[in-house]
């Protein structure tokens, strides 16, 4: 099944004709109270969604859209990393495609000499971030004008220019440095 939801105006799903039986009314009354899969939705059946999703995957079409979202990205997870190994900062930047995600050691840290130290694919860890930095991360972020989608991360878009990249990158440099100034994100090799 795929979904696709844009700006929450437009939502479709589709799948092989077997699975999407299973939400046909078929007149039957067990079938259809008990048997048939419920599907809810704001926009069901809303033609303005339709032709809305209908116009996004003609623009979506040749991947043109794609590879300037995942180009976006590139240059935000490049420029983070740069700055985050310009600050001596205890954490590094990943993802793919159009996604980027921030690993942040807490203060005091372990003690990682170098940010190599820190890599990990390991998702308990990842995902293990202190509340207290992730809070501040995001709120010294959203101050200067970045609203991340969640936790640690986020995704650029076609619409997204390389003048907003610098600008992130920029606050980006100034949460950091705050960071690590207030002592909420750790120094490589330690406090």
């Amino acid at each position: 099944m795929i979904e696709q939801t844009l700006g929450g105006l437009a939502s479709f799903f589709v799948g092989r004709a077997d699975i999407m039986s299973l939400f046909d009314f078929t007149g039957e009354a067990r079938h259809d109270r008990f048997g048939r899969v419920s599907h809810q939705g704001t926009f069901n059946a809303n033609p303005l969604s339709t032709a809305s999703g209908i116009a996004s995957l003609r623009l979506m079409a040749d991947g043109s859209a794609q590879a300037s979202a995942d180009r976006m990205a590139v240059l935000l997870r490049h420029g983070m990393e740069d700055i985050l190994e310009a600050e001596g900062a205890a954490a590094y930047a990943y993802g793919d495609s159009s996604a980027f995600h921030v690993f942040m050691e807490a203060y005091p840290g372990r003690g990682a000499r170098t940010r190599a130290e820190l890599h990990t694919s390991d998702a308990t860890a990842l995902k293990s971030i202190p509340g207290q930095v992730i809070a501040a991360f995001q709120r010294n972020l959203n101050i200067r004008g970045v609203d991340l989608l969640s936790y640690n991360g986020g995704v650029t878009s076609s619409a997204h220019t390389e003048d907003d990249i610098h600008q992130t990158l920029v606050a980006f440099r100034e949460t950091i440095r705050m960071m690590l100034d207030e002592k909420i994100l750790a120094p490589l090799g330690g406090a």
